[in-house]
C-alpha cells in the first residue's frame, strides 16, 4: 500500500527528531568515546557498555561480530520457524505478481532466503486495474493524456466500485471481463497462496543501519488490487449462478487479511473491508436459506485466526525499540556539548521529505549520564505495560487501558514542557533554534508554508523538551530519554486497539447480515428484533465488541439498520462522519456532519459507494 508524506507531516513526528539532530553531532561512521563528555581527539572509539540478557536485550542470540544482538537475524529467525517454499504463501505471491517491486540489488539475498531461484523480469505477472486500464485506453500516462481522459479514468474507477458491490455481466462490463481474463493465471496463483499456512518476507538487513532502516519487503498495493479483482470475479459469478465459486473467491480474500495482519493490520483490514463490501451484496440480491446462512456463517468463524497484535507488540516492536536505543548508544559520539554548530548538521541535500524524516529519525539526544543497560530494562517495562493492555479480556477494557497509556504519556510530555519544574537554558534554547531554523530552511527548501499550525512554534516546543535539566539524576535522564523515544507508541498502540475491535465488530456485523438476509427469504421480511434470529438463523447472537452488549438494530421500509456504538461508546444513531464505516444515511435535506460520529453500520437496502 502507497503512503504519502508532505512537508505537513514532517512539522508533526519527524519535528522532535530533526531538532534532536542539533544535540548529536553526527559523523560518517559510528564512533563512541567511552568516557563520556571526553573531548579528546585520539581517543580510540568505543562500544557503549551493554549487557546481552533477557533483562536488557530481551533476546540473546544471534550477534553481530560487534557483540550487539542483531535484531534483523532474531525477527528473521521467529518468523522464518517452520516455513518452507512448499507452505509460505509469499513465494507464489511473487510467481503472480513478479519481482519488480524488489531493488535489484538485493533480489538475490532476498530469494535466496525463501529458498526460491530468482524470477526473472519480465512474464506472465499479474496486471494491476491502473496499468490494464492505462494499456487498453493506449495512454502514455496512467491517468490519461487529456482532461477528457481523465475524466473517463475517475469514471472506470467508478464503474469498478459498483461492480464490486452488486452481480453484474461480461455484457455490462466488458472491460473488467477481458481484464479478469488476463489475469487468469495470476488470480489462481494468488487463491493456491491464500490456502498456503505461513505468509513470510524476510527482512534484509542494511549495514551500519538499524532494524527500522532494515528493507521490508511486502506487496500491499498489488494483494489489494488482486483483492479487488477477486471481489469483481466474484460478482460476475454471482450474476452467473456460480455461487459457490463466487463464495470461495471471498473467502480467499478474508484468508489473505489474514495473512497480512500481522505484519500491516491496516492493510488486512482494507482488505477484510472489501470483501466484506461484497458478502453484503449477496446479502441484499441472493436468496439465502437459511442453512446457506449458516454454512457460510460457519466458514467464516472457520477462518485462520487473526495474528494476536499482542505479540507483535511483545516482540516486533519491542525488538525495534531495543535495536533503536541501542542504535543510539552506538552513534553516541565524542562530543556532546550543546548547542551545536551549523556547520556539523547532517547534509541531507537532495533528499525528499520522506528520506529526511528516515534519516533524522535515527539520530537522538545523547546524555553522557545516560545508563545504557537502564534504558533497555525501562524500555523493556514499557512495552510490558503495552502487551498487558492488549491482554485485558474485553476489548473495550484494551482501549481503555490504552487511554490510561497515552494519558501518562500527555502527562510526561506537559511535565518536560513545564518550565517551572524543569530549568533550562534559555539561551542555548534560542541559539541552537536558529540554527535549525537556518538548516531546515537550507536543506527542506519551502519547509514552513502556510499551515494552521506554524511549524517553529512546534520547533521551539521540541527543542525545549529536548533540553534536560542538569541537576537531574543518571536515572532520571535515561527514563526521560526512553519516554521520549516509546512515547508515540501510546497513540499508536490506542490505534491498533480500536483497529483490531472494528475488525472483529465487522466479522459479528456481517455474520448477522446473513442471517437477517436467510430471514427475510423465509419470511419475505426482515425480523423485529435479532433475538428473532436465534437458534434457525444463527446459533448465538454475538454482541458489539465496542460496548459488550447487543448491537443497536431497527426494522425499517423494507430495509433495516443495524450498528454499533464504535470507539467513543456513544449511540450516535447508526452515523459516521467516515463514509468508509458505514452507508450513508438517507436524510431529509442536508445535515452537518458532526466529527465525533464513529458508529458501524449496515443499512439495508444499501446504497451504492463507489470505491474512487
Amino acid at each position: 500500500m502507497s503512503s504519502h508524506c508532505g512537508l505537513k507531516c514532517i512539522a508533526g513526528s519527524f519535528l522532535l527528531s530533526v531538532i534532536l539532530c542539533a544535540f548529536v553531532l553526527p559523523a560518517e561512521e559510528p564512533k563512541l568515546n567511552e568516557a563520556a563528555g571526553a573531548a579528546n581527539s585520539d581517543a580510540k572509539p568505543a562500544k557503549p557498555k551493554i549487557t546481552v540478557s533477557k533483562e536488557t536485550t530481551y533476546v540473546t542470540e544471534p550477534l553481530r561480530a560487534d557483540g550487539c544482538v542483531d535484531y534483523v537475524a532474531a525477527l528473521n529467525q521467529r518468523r522464518s520457524e517452520g516455513v518452507t517454499p512448499e507452505n509460505n504463501a509469499m513465494v507464489l505471491f511473487w510467481q503472480a505478481f513478479g519481482p519488480k517491486d524488489i531493488d535489484p540489488k538485493i533480489r538475490k539475498p532476498y530469494f535466496e532466503m525463501l529458498g526460491i531461484s530468482d524470477l526473472p523480469e519480465n512474464g506472465d505477472y499479474f496486471v494491476q486495474f491502473a496499468d490494464y486500464l492505462q494499456q487498453s485506453m493506449g495512454w502514455k500516462q496512467k491517468f490519461g493524456d487529456t482532461p477528457e481522459d481523465e475524466e473517463k479514468e475517475r469514471e472506470a474507477w467508478k464503474q469498478l466500485g459498483r461492480a464490486q458491490g452488486k452481480p453484474w455481466s461480461k455484457e455490462e462490463y466488458p472491460l473488467f471481463a477481458a481484464l479478469l481474463e488476463k489475469n487468469e493465471k495470476a488470480l489462481q496463483l494468488i487463491v493456491d497462496g491464500a490456502q498456503r499456512s505461513r505468509c513470510y518476507s524476510p527482512l534484509i538487513p542494511i549495514q551500519g543501519e538499524s532494524l527500522e532502516r532494515s528493507d521490508r519487503i511486502m506487496i500491499w498495493s498489488d494483494l489489494r488490487d488482486a483483492i479487488r479483482q477477486l471481489t469483481l470475479r466474484a460478482m460476475l459469478q454471482f450474476h452467473q449462478g456460480e455461487w459457490g465459486l463466487a463464495w470461495s473467491d471471498l473467502l480467499t480474500c478474508y484468508r489473505l487479511g489474514r495473512q497480512s495482519y500481522g505484519a500491516n493490520c491496516v492493510a488486512a483490514m482494507t482488505f477484510d473491508s472489501m470483501a466484506s463490501f461484497s458478502i453484503l451484496a449477496f446479502a441484499q440480491h441472493g436468496d439465502i436459506s437459511a442453512e446457506q446462512a449458516r454454512r457460510w456463517q460457519a466458514d467464516l468463524r472457520h477462518l485462520p485466526r487473526r495474528f494476536p497484535l499482542r505479540e507483535t507488540w511483545n516482540v516486533d516492536m519491542r525488538l525495534g525499540y531495543l535495536d533503536q536505543i541501542i542504535y543510539t548508544a552506538m552513534r553516541s559520539l565524542q562530543e556532546r556539548d550543546a548547542p551545536a554548530k551549523a556547520g556539523r548538521l547532517p547534509d541531507l541535500s537532495g533528499l525528499g521529505a520522506l528520506a529526511v524524516h528516515a534519516k533524522a529519525k535515527q539520530l537522538y539526544i545523547t546524555d553522557p549520564r545516560i545508563d545504557w543497560n537502564d534504558a533497555l530494562r525501562y524500555c523493556n517495562a514499557r512495552v510490558d505495560r503495552a502487551v498487558a493492555a492488549f491482554a485485558q479480556p474485553s476489548s473495550r477494557q484494551q482501549c481503555d487501558a490504552w487511554r490510561r497509556l497515552r494519558a501518562e504519556a500527555e502527562e510526561f510530555a506537559g511535565q518536560a514542557m513545564d518550565h517551572a519544574s524543569l530549568p533550562r537554558v534559555p539561551t542555548e534554547i534560542e541559539s541552537t533554534m536558529q540554527i535549525v531554523f537556518d538548516w531546515i530552511d537550507k536543506q527542506v527548501p519551502g519547509f514552513a508554508p502556510e499551515h494552521e499550525t506554524d511549524p517553529r512554534s512546534q520547533i521551539k516546543q521540541a527543542v525545549e523538551q529536548a533540553f534536560l535539566p542538569l541537576d537531574l539524576s543518571p536515572n532520571e535522564v535515561t527514563h526521560h530519554y526512553v519516554d521520549l523515544v516509546v512515547r508515540s507508541s501510546c497513540t499508536e498502540g490506542e490505534l491498533v486497539a480500536r483497529n483490531e475491535t472494528t475488525a472483529r465488530t465487522w466479522d459479528n456485523l456481517i455474520y448477522l447480515a446473513l442471517g437477517l438476509a436467510a430471514y427475510r427469504y423465509d419470511h419475505q421480511s426482515y425480523p423485529r428484533q435479532l433475538a428473532d434470529l436465534s437458534p434457525t438463523y444463527m446459533e448465538q447472537i454475538p454482541e458489539d465488541p465496542f460496548a459488550d452488549e447487543a448491537f443497536h438494530y431497527r426494522p425499517e421500509k423494507d430495509g433495516y439498520l443495524i450498528y454499533s456504538v464504535g470507539p467513543n461508546g456513544k449511540d450516535d444513531d447508526g452515523k459516521n462522519h467516515d463514509v468508509a464505516y458505514q452507508e450513508p444515511l438517507e436524510k431529509d435535506g442536508e445535515e452537518p456532519i458532526d466529527k465525533s460520529w464513529d458508529d458501524i453500520a449496515i443499512r439495508m437496502p444499501r446504497k451504492q459507494i463507489a470505491e474512487e
